[in-house]
Order: C-alpha cells, then structure tokens, then sequence
C-alpha cells in the first residue's frame, strides 16, 4: 500500500493518533513544575547533563532544558504591582492597549494576571489597571477569564475590556464645597436685623402684593477668563462681579421707584459658575477658569448672600429656586444648599427642597416655568403640562423661561397657550465662542413684572 492511502477509517485513526500524541507532549510540558525546575538548574550547575536528569525517556533532556529557559525568564520579569497600599497583591501586565478620547474617555484591553483572592468589583479593577478609583470612573467594563499551562495555581489570567471616564464633581469631593461655604460664613456675619421682619415693611405699607418681579437665573459663567488678544473683549472675576452687581442693583432700583413689588421670584443657577472644582464642565468638557474652585464658589456665595440681603428689605417675600445649568450643576447645588442653611432664620426668604432641573411656581393666575434649556426645546415644552398638571390647571398666564443660548428669544406655543422665552446672558464670549463665531449677541438680563391676575405686564433689560 503506498504511503498516504488507505480507508477514510484509517485516516481518521492516523489524525486522532497524531493529536493524541501532540496532547500527551502538551501535558508532559506542562507537568514540571517549579520546584522540579530548580532542582533541575541546580543539577545542572553542579554538572549534571539534561538527558541525564530523566533517565529512560527519549529526548526528554532537551524539554526539560527548554522548560528551565522558559521558567528562568519568568522568575526574573520584574512584576508590575499596581494596588492600594491596604491591598498586598501581585499584579503585572501580559498586554496593554489603550483608546484616548477628545472628551476623557479611555478605551482599554488589557490582559493580566490577578491573584484569585482578589475581588473583580469596579474598584478592584480599576485599581489592577492602573487608575485610581478617586479619579475615575468605570463606565462599562467586560471581564474574561481563562486557565493556561502553569503549576502556579494562585494566579489566573483575566482579559479586562471597557470604557473608563475621569470623575467631575458630581462623583466626588462634595464636602470640598461645604468646607468653603463654612469658611466664608465665619467672617460673613448675619446683620441681626436682616434675621428679623424688616422695619422697612413697618413703615411701606405702599407694597402691592399682587406684583410680583421674576430674577432669572442670572448666567454669569462666573470664572470664565476671556482676553482681548483671543476673544473680542475681556472677561474674567471682576467683570462678572460688575455685571451681577449692576443687575441687581437696576432691579432694586427699578423696584423702588417703578412698582413697589410686594413679591420677589429669584432663581439661582443656570451656569452661574463657568466649571466645577476640575476646570470641567459637569460632563467633562475642559474650560479655561480665572482662579480655583475654592475662591470661584466663596466669590459665588459673596455675590448671592449679599445680593439677598440687598434684596429683603424691598421685597415683603422673597422666594428662592434652584435652576442647574450644563457647566457646574454641583457647584450651584452647593451654592443654593448653602444660602438656604444661611438664611434659614429670615422670616420672609423661603427656599424649596425640590432640586430637579425643571421647576414651576405659581402667582395667582400666573404659572412661570423654568428650566435651563440644554435639552431638546420642543420635547421639553410638550413635557410642561404631564409634568405639572396641578400648577398648569390652575393658571391662565403661562411661561417657560430658558437659557443656555446666551441670546434672547421668543416663541408662542400652538398648544397650551405657554410662551417660551430664551434669557439672554450678560457674560462675554471667550475664545471658544469666537472661533465657533458665537460673538455679536447683546450683553443683557431680563427680568419680569407679573400681576397675580393679569399676568405678565413688563419686560425690562438691563444691558452691561
């Protein structure tokens, strides 16, 4: 019979044949183990042939000197050890590959072996790969694992894929931002009087507390440095602590001498803040800051407290909402949690527990609606009335205030009866805006009269 023929019976023993004894040499490979390797390289040094270390077996002299190569560059690869300093465990790499992202974000495969004691929980991992768990976050994140041909049998090989994101704000260091509300609480005193029922509503008896003035939340974008040599003027603490100033100041005075409002609608938030304490967006977009976060947030809180004082003996009520914007939603959360513990004692400044993005307050017959306006602008009109359909049933004047455009606009809705208006911004464009040429729009704040029975009845400007 000539070589190569035969029954499809006999092809099929000679491959089963031919794998039996590739596995039969896969396992007497994997059968030495470590300390017969030592004892092999110390026969060796003392003179010892291979063939000599397994008498009886063909050619097993050179697998043996093959596994003692093999297990010395094992022995002597230094081990990458990447763990927390409560965690003792070995840990080094077999493979690295990473994905940087234009927004932070990093993609990464890795292999590795990881001790089997050692947890797989987020932390855990991130730690085995090299972040730490303070700085970021684990996205998503797929975990393998799978034996390999070792007499090691406290290690096991993991192939770890995902997504990671640095941590903003609103994952960490909250109490960095209660710490510098306590810092300038302890030198910014409570006028004893303010604490009280203001004497100038003993003697205004003129209020009339069917008028109501609306502050929107004022978008400062307080930290935001602009400079003449990159953008088309200068921007950075001390100009928006003019604008604020300025604005507030109009509306008192417009207030003293136009309609003696009983009644004081203020808003906080809308990008008040430029960044969070990383020089990010609340989403991680990078921005370029006018100082640190500890001195941008006790600035904030100066400008708001003292506002507010300003404010309570012209007003008879002052009521105090909350309206995150994009770019520091912790930070004005912070800010707005901190004046309502500030504040707490003053009779007539009432502060709400409800935080959520989108808000409504009633006067009268007057619903005012108010969101930042980040999101989809027609799905968000619709949701008003299935969100608050209590507050909507009860009003004939309907109004939802946005911002995040920094440009003033109008729109009547066809259904509802609701107008929508966009708020202007009073802060500079910065370099960014220039070049995306988001220049030319007018620096200016609104603020609105309503009458609890007729409704909205002026808009006024106040341009910086």
């Amino acid at each position: 019979m000539r070589r190569g023929s035969g029954t499809e019976k006999d092809l099929d023993l000679r491959i089963k044949t031919k794998m039996s004894k590739k596995m039969k040499k896969f396992k007497s490979h994997a059968a030495y183990t470590d300390a017969f390797l030592e004892e092999c390289l110390q026969k060796r040094k003392n003179g010892v042939k291979w063939n000599d270390m397994s008498p009886g077996l063909f050619r097993e002299g050179e697998k043996i000197r093959k596994a003692c190569d093999k297990y010395l560059k094992r022995k002597n690869r230094p081990p990458r050890v990447v763990s927390p300093s409560n965690i003792n465990t070995e840990r080094y790499w077999i493979k690295n590959e990473e994905e940087h992202c234009s927004n932070g974000d990093v993609n990464f495969t890795k292999k590795m072996f990881l001790n089997r004691d050692v947890s797989k929980d987020p932390d855990e991992i991130l730690v085995a790969l090299g972040y730490d768990p303070n700085k970021w976050s684990i996205v998503s994140w797929k975990v393998s694992e799978w034996d390999v041909p070792s007499a090691s049998t406290d290690k096991s090989c993991y192939a770890v894929s995902g997504r990671i994101r640095p941590k903003t704000l609103t994952d960490m260091r909250d109490v960095d931002y209660f710490n510098a509300a306590k810092e300038f609480f302890a030198t910014h005193k409570l006028d004893a009087q303010t604490s009280a029922k203001p004497k100038f509503g003993q003697t205004a008896p003129a209020w009339q507390r069917d008028f109501l003035i609306e502050i929107p939340a004022i978008e400062l974008h307080l930290g935001k440095r602009a400079h003449i040599t990159d953008a088309p003027e200068n921007y950075d603490i001390k100009d928006a602590e003019r604008c604020f100033n300025e604005i507030i100041d109009t509306i008192i005075g417009y207030s003293k001498a136009v309609h003696m409002t009983g009644n004081c609608l203020l808003v906080i938030g809308n990008d008040f803040f430029n960044a969070e304490f990383n020089n990010q967006t609340t989403n991680g977009t990078p921005q370029q800051n006018d100082g640190r976060y500890k001195k941008l947030f006790i600035k904030g809180m100066e400008l708001y407290t003292t506002a507010i004082e300003k404010l309570i003996p012209v007003f008879d009520k002052i009521d105090v909402r909350l309206c995150q914007g994009n770019h520091a939603q912790s930070a004005e959360f912070y800010l707005y949690h901190s004046l309502s513990q500030y504040f707490r004692n003053v009779k007539n400044v009432g502060f709400s527990d409800n935080y959520r993005t989108t808000q409504a307050y009633v006067f009268g017959d007057c619903g005012i609606f108010f969101t930042h306006g980040d999101e989809n602008e027609k799905r968000t009109i619709a949701s008003i009335p299935a969100e608050f359909p209590e507050e909507w049933g009860k009003t004939k004047f309907r109004e939802l205030h946005l911002g995040h455009l920094h440009k003033e606009g109008a729109t009547i809705t066809e259904m509802g009866g609701m107008i929508t208006r966009r708020i202007p911004s009073p802060c500079a464009a910065d370099d960014w805006h220039y070049n995306k040429r988001f220049i030319g729009n007018q620096r200016c704040h609104q603020f609105f009269v309503w009458s609890a029975t007729q409704g909205l009845i002026a808009t006024n400007y106040v341009n910086v």
